[in-house]
This record gives structure tokens, C-alpha cells and sequence, in this order.
């Protein structure tokens, strides 16, 4: 491989990874946690749970990120700020996805 096709491979990797990452469906926001070395996202999943997974992981086919688990709806909207969340963003994520509580 020539000296220029690595570097515009180079190049090319650089840009990728410093893209923003691609929100999910039921997307609330990204966060970096501390005392964590990963980014995440935080997204609403079809059963009104929330849920959070590395910016790293791929979408799906549809257009979620595989993740964990993190807690219900409501609770969600109580301890936003624990989580390191907004209610606001909570909130414009469930009017998007049409949930009422």
C-alpha cells in the first residue's frame, strides 16, 4: 500500500470518529459519565422503559442502539438528575415517541 492511500485511509477514519453519533429512536440524550470511560445514550424503548447503551454499539435495523436496562419511565423523570439527565429531555423525547403518563 502507498504512502497516500494510507493516509487518506487515515483521514478517513479520523473523520468517522469524530462524527457525533447517530440517535436512536426514543433518543433523550448523551452522556458521559465521570467516573465512566465510556459515552452513552440514553433512549426510550417501545415498552416506555429507559434504556442505555454505548454511542459505540450500532443501530439496529430499527434504528435503536443495543443497551441495558436502566429504569422505568417515571422513576426516570424523578431521578433524571442522579442520572445525569434533563426532564426536559425526557419529556420532548416522549412527546416525540406520543407517551403520556
Amino acid at each position: 500500500m502507498k504512502k497516500s492511500e494510507l493516509r487518506k485511509l487515515v483521514r478517513e477514519e479520523i473523520q468517522l470518529l469524530s462524527e457525533s453519533p447517530k440517535k436512536s429512536k426514543g433518543h433523550i440524550a448523551f452522556v458521559n459519565h465521570a467516573w465512566d470511560p465510556y459515552d452513552f445514550e440514553y433512549y426510550i424503548e417501545v415498552d416506555h422503559e429507559v434504556y442505555r447503551a454505548p454511542t459505540s454499539s450500532a443501530l439496529d435495523i430499527k434504528g435503536r442502539r443495543m443497551g441495558r436496562w436502566e429504569s422505568s419511565l417515571p422513576h426516570a423523570l424523578r431521578y433524571a438528575s442522579v442520572m445525569g439527565l434533563n426532564k426536559n429531555d425526557i419529556k420532548k423525547a416522549m412527546r416525540k415517541l406520543g407517551i403520556k403518563l
